[in-house]
């Protein structure tokens, strides 16, 4: 067996390559047959997976060999590839939303380091569009995709696109959000126990009344919820459906947590604190509490949810969930990877833990129970699509 020279200036991967190169031209590995998986391969030369994945992922590239997700890694007839290393990306937003312009950079950053070129399409929450979508991906003969999918509103016309595609073995990884009904490889943050841990702190300064506000309705959120709620039952409080808010679509999400804060604040009764399930909708809610003249966290606990960059100069800064959104993009990187090169096995479900950031948006709920000081400031200031997401 020919052995890697560790002291050459050619690279391992390169060396590993021209070797299974060589195998494949002597016959040794021939063509429909499989070659032996990135753990043989790392232990029969002695290098890294990173090295074994290298290797592969450019041979696969030059259409010497295909990886199968789940069943291995196999040796072609030699026909060139269409595409040079292509993997789509389908966000439900685009790029000025930090949250995605966070997981993407966690993508680019494990594929573009073996070659890959990522194409974004941004689907805006539309099953069409993400039908359509996929749809060109295939054409064109995409390595793999990495995708949000549309989880509400879905139609069956765009499910059956991804059928397709996962009947045609192009590896595929979902983040931060799923649909039923498919076993794929799936990325996320603990939505549920992020949620518990915000619900729960705001309980324990002494909260009740504790709102819970959000956009859509996406399997995110429906995680978040059920901590919400797992919190209260916890604390032996009633769940109370005038403290959940949503809506506002036609907003942008700053926008729309100021009108969900907005007919929260302005009830007869109105709660101590607001847990919005974002930092956008957080930010909103300042600024309803600037126009009625509320103070937080005097008047007001809130707390937030990803920990996004402005969060800490808000005043006051935001008590917040870090949610490790690049870590997330990372993740998903290196499982697509390792599905491209045929590596085997289920459908994988990797849950990254997030964490309570303490700032000095909450506190204990003022003394006396208060009701609404405030007016409505009559017209509504609004936030038309278009800014921050």
């Amino acid at each position: 067996m020919k052995k890697l020279d560790k002291t050459s200036a050619m690279p391992l991967h390169q060396q590993l390559k021209n070797i299974i190169q060589e195998k494949i031209k002597q016959g040794q590995f021939k063509t429909g047959e499989e070659i032996p998986s990135t753990a043989e391969l790392c232990a029969c030369y002695q290098v890294s997976t990173i090295t074994v994945r290298r290797t592969i992922s450019d041979l696969i590239a030059e259409g010497l060999l295909r990886g199968t997700p789940g069943k291995g890694t196999f040796v072609t007839s030699g026909e060139k590839k269409k595409n040079n290393k292509l993997v789509g990306v389908i966000f439900t937003g685009g790029m000025s939303n930090p949250f995605l312009l966070e997981i993407f950079r966690g993508i680019e950053n494990v594929l573009s380091g073996f070659g890959y070129h990522l194409i974004i399409s941004i689907s805006e929450g539309n099953a069409e569009k993400e039908r359509q979508t996929l749809i060109e991906f295939r054409e064109r003969g995409i390595d793999g995709i990495i995708m949000i999918p549309v989880s509400i509103n879905r139609t069956s016309s765009a499910n059956e696109s991804l059928k397709e595609l996962l009947a045609k073995n192009v590896p595929l990884v979902f983040i931060d959000q799923k649909i039923t009904g498919f076993s794929v490889d799936y990325v996320a943050s603990d939505n549920e126990k992020g949620s518990y841990m915000a619900t729960q702190y705001l309980l324990k300064l002494g909260h009740r009344r504790i709102a819970f506000i959000f956009g859509q309705e996406v399997s995110s959120v429906r995680e978040r919820l059920a901590g919400y709620r797992r919190a209260l039952t916890e604390f032996n409080l009633p769940f109370d459906r005038s403290m959940i808010k949503s809506g506002h679509l036609e907003l942008e999400a700053e926008g729309c947590g100021y009108q969900n804060a907005l007919e929260l604040l302005l009830l007869k009764t109105p709660p101590t604190a607001i847990f919005a399930c974002n930092d956008p909708l957080a930010l909103g809610v300042y600024r309803t509490c600037h126009q009625l003249g509320l103070n937080i966290p005097e008047d007001l606990s809130l707390v937030g949810y990803d920990n996004l960059f402005f969060t800490a100069s808000l005043i006051p800064p935001l008590t917040t969930i870090h949610q490790p959104i690049y870590e997330m993009g990372r993740k998903a990187g290196e499982l697509l990877l390792r599905r491209i090169t045929g590596e085997n096995g289920n459908a994988e479900k990797i849950i990254l833990e997030n964490q309570l950031i303490e700032r000095s948006s909450c506190a204990p709920p003022p003394k006396r129970v208060r009701s609404s000081k405030a007016k409505s400031p009559g017209k509504k200031a609004v936030m038309k699509k278009g800014g921050m997401s």
